[in-house]
């Protein structure tokens, strides 16, 4: 019969480039010094997380099993000049043509990696027997205070209830050899991760909505016509002879530039295909303080024997993704008010 102990623990020990005892407080710069001694004493990892520049992120073990429409995958992330997190590899046999991640996640991920603490030491089980070996995931990460690595296990049957239950969760860090239970934010932020397409960047524009000054709205191909003119002066949204409008363009940029995309193409031909499809498009056309402008362009497919339904391409992304029909009918409705009563 397995231990009580074995039952509750989560396994953990910190990955160093170093030795061990170079993860010490002594030898690490502490980016928590705030918390008090007790917190600081139990915490394995010594690092800021915004100073990681590489990440790598590996699911498997029975996670995997246990989620047969998820697969064994591995990916390595790369901060770029802009301190956005970019996809520098993607799971074998899969391409990314749009290769934004998602940069708020996985800092809050790092985040939470940095304050996982140490609960108790697991001496008495193999680390195979506790999902260790392969891992369920497996982080490794490079930042100013060196190279780490997390190992986080995945057992089946009662292990696993009874340390969800205590919130633990099995863990190590090579290269050194000590196993731990471990607790923490890190642990329900796994939950999350049911495949690497959640490390994508979903949110489709890449702007905030405070920076737009100007939209239009336009309907093609043929004739292309506009459908609504608007400028930003103030908190008051005009025309073009500055008359105040009607419609209610702050809410819809605002909602524009944070709704998420259903589905990312990733297959090239098709992404293409879908693009220059002869269809009737809405575009919406925005236009930065600088005079930088973006266009959104979304084709409704619906009746065309295609899937997806509805695409949409973006001008400063690459690639085509799925919206779905209830984002797209959102769309459509504001295109519609605004012709109205614009």
């Amino acid at each position: 019969m397995k231990s009580p102990t074995l039952l509750r623990a989560l396994l953990f020990v910190p990955l160093c480039a170093i030795a061990i005892s170079g993860c010490s407080p002594s030898r690490v710069p502490d980016s928590n010094k705030g918390k008090t001694t007790r917190v600081a004493d139990l915490r394995i990892f010594r690092f800021d997380y915004k100073t990681v520049t590489q990440l790598v992120v590996e699911k498997g073990g029975n996670a995997a099993k246990n989620h047969p429409k998820d697969h064994q995958w591995s990916i390595r992330l790369q901060k770029n000049e802009n301190g956005n997190w970019e996809f520098a590899s993607s799971p074998e046999g899969t391409t990314l043509l749009d290769r934004r991640a998602d940069t708020v996640f996985i800092d809050h991920l790092l985040d939470t990696i940095s304050t996982a603490q140490k609960v108790t030491s697991i001496t008495t089980a193999a680390p195979e027997s506790l999902g260790l070996v392969p891992p369920g995931f497996a982080f490794r990460w490079i930042s100013k205070a060196g190279e780490m690595e997390l190992r986080i296990g995945n057992p089946a049957g009662d292990a696993t209830q009874h340390a969800e239950m205590q919130g633990l969760a099995f863990a190590s860090a090579p290269p050194n050899p000590e196993v731990f239970t471990i607790r923490g934010s890190v642990l329900k932020m796994l939950a999350h991760i049911g495949s690497f397409e959640t490390l994508r960047q979903r949110t489709w524009a890449t702007f905030p909505a405070d920076d737009v000054d100007e939209l239009e709205l336009f309907i093609g191909p043929s004739p292309r016509k506009s459908r609504l003119y608007a400028q930003r002066e103030g908190d008051v949204w005009t025309d073009r002879k500055h008359k105040p409008l009607k419609a209610q363009v702050g809410p819809f940029l605002e909602w524009l530039t944070t709704f998420k995309v259903a589905e990312f193409i990733d297959e090239e031909k098709l992404a293409n295909k879908l693009a220059n499809s002869p269809a009737a498009y809405h575009e919406v056309r925005v236009t930065d303080r600088h005079g930088k402008a973006t266009v959104f362009r979304l084709k409704d497919l619906r009746g065309k024997s295609t899937q997806p339904e509805v695409v949409g391409t973006l001008s400063t992304r690459p690639g085509t993704v799925a919206i779905s029909t209830r984002d797209f009918e959102r769309i459509k409705a504001f295109f519609s008010s605004s012709r109205s009563g614009g």
